[in-house]
């Protein structure tokens, strides 16, 4: 991989949390090990002061300092009086002296930065991987922060677009696509084929939360059933539903046909054991594990909402389908409320408004379409794999990345 852009500023501090694995801090590791040694100096500033195994190795070697806000030293601060921890983010801020402050997808800072700090020679950039899409307890705060960014990075053009008609934020913005990270194993470069000796496999990964849509997946497997269709669904992940979607596939009697894998760390596998990659998400900032199944030769089928639309390229890739079903409508079929922002982006109208679902039939109609075309299939899984290599490289996100942070540094 070659150099990314080359930096201006000598000292970046990172805002943080590193306790848990998602596609945030993911992001974030792989950003830190593939800097080179000598660009810049690295800190952190974390939120919480634990950091998950996976990545304590990178943060040893790259980040020159970590502070945590509400730990001094080996001390846990006292969440109240409030002004405590307020007072140690400002002598973490001091000490450091960065020329770029960094906010990994964080609007609400507890009242920890104050007015006074944006006067300070620190450039703030806000990183959005999906936090815009909700308004914060805090909201005054967060749009005080807001106005004070110098630059908000945005994951997709969605995000841009929320900041802009959700927050009314007006200030510089750049969008940069999410990438296919360094680590993912992934050599293909033939088209898959539709099988003939075994059902059509469909895929979904994520966490089991509402907001992913697995229960339209699975309707849309017992209506192709229904409809004499050879099909199978296959879960990567884990969480919270976990148990109401498999009661959920179970009095659909469809059990035997949705496979719960549980958690899968080997995802270029997964998406070589699957045919169509199904993303029937009722929120998705982006959707980067659509891009790994397309870049694996899967053909998508995803919901025309947010930062999804970004990824598949409308017939070439795959289908888009625009949400029609109220989301009473998605609750009857065991979705839910919780966890769904107030308002989504609808990138065919280029608004924001409350969300809605992709019909399970869409779902079944679209599968019916890619597969009963084996031309159709071959072409899509094809123009995937290139599609993915092309737009959305890891050293193209680098270069971008660099570029935008020394957008803010001037001259």
């Amino acid at each position: 991989m070659s150099e990314p852009y080359p930096l201006k500023m000598k000292k970046l501090l990172h805002y943080i949390s590193l306790d848990g694995v998602g596609g945030v801090e993911i992001l974030f590791h792989e950003l830190l090990k593939h800097f080179p040694d000598n660009t810049i100096q690295h800190y952190l500033a974390l939120y919480t002061d634990s950091i998950h195994g996976l990545f304590r190795e990178t943060v040893a070697q790259r980040i020159r300092e970590k502070k945590s806000i509400k730990y001094l030293g080996k001390f846990k601060l006292p969440k109240m009086p409030h002004f405590i921890r307020s007072w140690n983010n400002q002598r973490i801020l001091n000490a450091i002296g960065a020329e770029v402050i960094l906010f990994w997808n964080s609007i609400d800072h507890d009242d920890y930065i104050k007015p006074q700090d944006y006067q300070r020679n620190s450039r703030f950039v806000f990183y959005d991987h999906g936090t815009s899409w909700y308004k914060e307890k805090n909201y005054k705060n967060s749009e005080l922060f807001l106005s004070n960014t110098a630059l908000s990075l945005c994951c997709s053009h969605a995000s841009k677009r929320i900041l802009e008609l959700y927050h009314q934020h007006t200030g510089a913005k750049t969008v940069i696509h999410n990438p296919l990270r360094p680590g993912f194993n992934n050599e293909r470069t033939e088209a898959k084929s539709i099988p003939s000796d075994r059902p059509i496999r469909l895929g979904i990964a994520g966490r089991f939360v509402h907001i992913k849509g697995i229960s339209l997946a699975i309707h849309a497997v017992e209506i192709l059933l229904r409809r004499g269709v050879d099909v199978e669904l296959f879960i990567a992940g884990t969480g919270r539903y976990e148990s109401s979607y498999k009661k959920l596939a179970q009095q659909l009697n469809i059990e035997k046909q949705v496979v719960f894998l549980g958690l899968v760390e080997d995802m270029a596998s997964f998406y070589s054991r699957i045919d169509i990659y199904v993303c029937p998400s009722i929120r998705e900032p982006f959707g980067i594990v659509a891009v790994e199944a397309m870049g694996t030769g899967c053909p998508l089928i995803c919901a025309r909402i947010d930062g999804l639309a970004e990824v598949v390229t409308q017939e070439k890739t795959g289908i888009g389908l625009s949400p029609s079903l109220p989301i009473t409508e998605y609750e009857k079929m065991g979705g839910g409320l919780n966890g769904l922002p107030e308002y989504v982006y609808y990138p065919d109208l280029d608004s924001i408004d409350h969300p809605k679902a992709i019909d399970p039939a869409a779902i079944a109609d679209a599968v019916a379409q890619i597969t009963t075309n084996p031309e159709l299939y071959r072409d899509m899984s094809l123009a995937g794999i290139g599609d993915a290599k092309l737009r959305f490289s890891f050293e193209h996100y680098l270069k971008q990345f660099g570029a935008a942070l020394n957008s803010v540094c001037g001259s």
